[in-house]
This record gives C-alpha cells, structure tokens and sequence, in this order.
C-alpha cells in the first residue's frame, strides 16, 4: 500500500522460526473442536453447509457430542483466517507472515523467476497430488522417507522440506502490504480463546472485523477437473495477487499453517 516502512518487529524471515511441516488436518481440527465449549464450538466449526463433504470435508458431529474426522491425515479446507487464528492461539503459535512464507520456501537459495517452493519453475517431476477421492497422497512409487534436496521436486517440497507450500490448500500470511498487518509483533498463542472462540492476540489481525492485514500465497486445488492455472493448484512463490487481499470466507481451497518464533 506504500504507506510508510515495514516496523522493526515485523517478522521478515531473518530470524529463526519453527514451521509446521504440513498444513492443519482435519483430524487435529476435529480434537481442537473438542476441547472448546458449546458456543465457541459452534463458531469454529468448520463442518456446515450442504457441500462439505462433497469438496474434501471429513469432520463430523457423532452421537457424543464429539468431532471425529472420518480422513484425519487430510489438510483442513474451508478455513478461515479467524478459525486458523484460533487454532494458532490454542496451540501456543501464531500466524506466519508473507516474508516468512517465502523464506520456508527458498530458503538462502538466489530467486528464480516464477519458481515454485520446490526451486524450479516446473512442475513436470511433482508426484503429490490431491486424488479424486480427495487425500492428498504422493503417487507413483515415491515415499516421503525418501525425500532429500534431489528428490524436492517430487515431493513438492521447500528449501527447508516444508510440505505443501503449492499444491494443497492457500497459505493465510500477516501481510507487510496493508497497516493491520503492519502493526503485528508475532506474539505468540497462550491457550485461551474468547468465549465465541476468537483468538485474544491484539496484535493478530482479525478476520470478521473486515480491517484486513493478511493475505494468500501458494495457490490452492478446486474442484477435480479445474483446469490449471497460476493459482490452481500451484502458484509460483513470487505471485502476490492476493497476498494482500484480507478477506476471510470459508472456502475450498483455504487451509492454514501456523509458525513459532525460535529462541
């Protein structure tokens, strides 16, 4: 937005930070629904609408009053930047900012126009894909245990073998583009949550305030038979169209990865 310099406590990537591997599944989603209370419950759940199981959507509500997902190892879609936020604060982490979005992806390594996260511009060699039953798997003969720096590419992982920064769900950042997100100091979750199930950061931009301050990088897959495109299913980590777009629905190719600052 040009509206002045990025603040000094604005996490650009240059200190250390832990990184979730992978992004947020279903089943860990299900377990964070279980220790909130009925009215905060109701506002995370990620569950509704007459479409959710039919676009990846596994979580269900059992006779116990518990969430159980039927695809726990599944990455959480229709997640919005408060539900992410909510889980961050829970689990004692905090979002990740755009900058340090793409240092997990390139690592030290000297940019390459249009490169994906794995470090070339192709995505000719990339094995893991969403299937049409709708589990993100590794095909062909791969297996994760053999990932190292020349098999990257296969896994569609980054410099530093983060999984999925292309290819999955969109990656919610802080963004530096917009004053919001300007004013985040990277402080970190504590557990508690309001009582409607909102994270109590004051620092965190807040999704149904509407004020924006976050993003989506990465790109993300739609629906099976989507023709791809710059932003479906993978998108080059340079590609900023909606990196400061700051809105916050839930939709089917929205996940969310939290990070920690490192000592």
């Amino acid at each position: 937005d040009r509206r002045g310099p990025v603040p000094a406590a604005f996490p650009k990537g240059t200190s250390p930070f832990y990184v979730m591997k992978y992004e947020i599944t279903q089943g860990q989603y299900a377990a964070f629904l279980n220790t909130l209370g009925d009215e905060a419950s109701h506002f995370r759940a990620i569950h509704g609408g007459r479409d959710y199981a039919k676009f990846r959507g596994s979580i269900t509500l059992g006779a116990d009053g518990l969430y159980v997902a039927a695809s726990p190892s599944r990455p959480a879609n229709r997640v919005s930047w408060d539900d992410g936020c909510a889980f961050a604060d829970w689990a004692g982490l905090r979002p990740m900012t755009d900058l340090e979005y793409t240092k997990a992806a390139r690592g030290p390594e000297r940019p390459l126009a249009r490169a994906f996260p794995w470090g070339t511009a192709s995505r000719a060699r990339v094995l893991r894909v969403v299937r049409p039953d709708d589990e993100l798997v590794t095909t062909g003969d791969a297996d994760e245990k053999l990932l190292n720096d020349e098999t990257r590419e296969v896994f569609a992982a980054s410099h530093y073998w983060v999984m999925d920064l292309a290819g999955s769900v969109w990656e919610k950042v802080v963004t530096l583009g917009h004053p919001v997100g300007r004013a985040f100091r990277a402080t970190h979750g504590d557990g508690r949550l309001t009582s409607y199930g909102y994270a109590t950061n004051e620092d965190w931009p807040k999704g149904d305030e509407g004020r924006g301050g976050y993003g989506y990088l990465g790109g993300g897959h739609y629906e099976h038979g989507k023709p791809e495109g710059e932003f479906n299913p993978h998108s080059p980590v340079s590609f900023r169209r909606y990196g400061s777009w700051g809105d916050a629905p839930r939709s089917l190719a929205y996940g969310f990865r939290a990070v920690r600052s490192a000592p």
